[in-house]
């Protein structure tokens, strides 16, 4: 037997991955079905969103060749914001395991980690709302229709804001499981 098996680090899969073991405890071991079934979504959110990025590298690189420096690095900087939306996106998973390590999970706890999941995603989708250039956007759906001309009608720049507010309401789940 090696080591890591003997001393409980590894899964039965013998995985050592943190995200690995977060997700994988969090969708076994949880009594919230909101967080089990974030656990989910935000796996393949995540994997949608490195894919994404992933393909996006060579337009990126072939649309900064030629390019002044101020572009080359705005557009070099896009992959790099784009994955950072991963850690608030895994965030409440990773909080989850470890407050089951710890012996502090509960459900009221799981669900609101799950609510604040979900709100972090509709923040990304709202962001992507509000920084839609003209081109891209299309008539909404009338019931939806004054909430959405109002988020086109913010400045690009404001997009920024509703996943920052999203992950700090994540932490700030967190603090409020802990105290």
């Amino acid at each position: 037997m090696t080591d890591a098996a003997t001393d409980g680090t590894a899964t039965e899969s013998g995985s050592r991955s943190i995200l690995r073991r977060s997700y994988g405890r969090t969708v076994r071991a949880s009594d919230s079905l909101l967080l089990r079934s974030y656990a989910v979504v935000s796996a393949l959110v995540g994997l949608f969103m490195v894919a994404l990025v992933l393909l996006g590298l060579p337009i990126w690189i072939a649309q900064t060749e030629g390019s002044t420096a101020t572009n080359m690095i705005g557009r070099a900087l896009l992959p790099i914001v784009g994955l950072a939306l991963l850690a608030p996106l895994v965030g409440p998973v990773l909080y989850a395991a470890k407050n089951r390590a710890k012996g502090r999970a509960d459900r009221k706890g799981d669900a609101a980690l799950g609510a604040a999941g979900y709100l972090f995603v509709l923040s990304m989708y709202l962001s992507l709302v509000i920084s839609a250039p003209e081109s891209a956007r299309s008539d909404p759906p009338a019931l939806l229709s004054p909430a959405i001309e109002f988020f086109y009608g913010l400045p690009p720049l404001a997009g920024l804001l509703p996943p920052v507010v999203g992950a700090v309401l994540i932490y700030a789940v967190q603090r409020w499981i802990w105290r």
